[in-house]
């Protein structure tokens, strides 16, 4: 409803006056109503329900992706949201694979997930950075790890692949994520001058945290420097040394 709406607009004004300017609206009453007849489902509209079809149509049979989602029989196992638990340094961790296929003739263990959204399917990589995607993967692999393990010793473990379609343009496609890559996810890289913290240490700061109730502002390294943080350079490169590296 507020997307026909400019949402800069009401995005400045405080949630009652917000409520107060929605409410007057018959189309948004009954919306609210419908939400709360719902008793904790998720109400959608019917062009979000048809959107969605479409994009299910499509997966099921665009070239790319059609034998990931196709019904596979013996000796191929297939499973849509295969459910686990798993425990990463005390941790309880919960995972909902979207597809995992065991080929037991090859001997192969293919984990995916699948995702959606705004974006073209090209700009998926911006995203997976963004929204951290790559702990996921990392988390996901750990499952596959823990199966291969506990049933398939002998499989070998595919790269984990991200399946992506745009809500709009409907183009999927299969984005790979290699084993190299979650290695440094386990403990933290550099990309283009910004840094991602790996799975352990982001484990180390919950800890921090919790042990001091979550009454502290910073990780525990902030305070142990005593409030002091480095300006990292970014890989900076000065005038003279570009105007060297341009005479060359």
């Amino acid at each position: 409803m507020l997307e026909t709406q400019n949402i800069d607009y009401y995005a400045k004004k405080d949630a009652d006056w917000v409520s107060e300017k929605i409410m007057k609206d018959e189309v948004a009453k009954a919306y609210f109503k419908d939400v709360i007849s719902a008793k904790g489902k998720t109400v959608i509209t019917l062009p979000f329900l048809q959107n969605a079809e479409k994009s299910v149509m499509i997966l099921r049979n665009h070239e790319f992706t059609k034998d990931i989602f196709k019904n596979y029989k013996t000796p191929i196992q297939a499973v849509y949201q295969f459910k686990y638990e798993f425990v990463v340094k005390g941790h309880k961790f919960k995972g909902m694979l979207d597809r995992l296929i065991i080929d037991h003739e090859k001997k192969t263990i293919q984990p995916y997930d699948l995702k959606t959204g705004g974006k073209p399917a090209k700009e998926f990589e911006n995203s997976f950075f963004y929204w951290r995607y790559d702990l996921q993967a990392l988390l996901y692999h750990i499952i596959c790890l823990r199966i291969q393990k506990l049933y398939y010793p002998d499989y070998e473990i595919k790269d984990f692949k991200f399946v992506y379609i745009g809500r709009f343009e409907h183009k999927p496609l299969i984005w790979n994520v290699p084993h190299n890559l979650l290695l440094h996810i386990v403990d933290g890289y550099t990309r283009n001058g910004k840094t991602y913290k790996g799975l352990i240490p982001l484990i180390k700061d919950y800890d921090w945290y919790a042990s001091n109730s979550f009454k502290v502002d910073y990780p525990e390294k902030v305070y142990s420097n005593k409030g002091v943080i480095e300006i990292n350079d970014f890989n900076i490169i000065s005038v003279k040394e570009n105007d060297k590296n341009r005479k060359k």
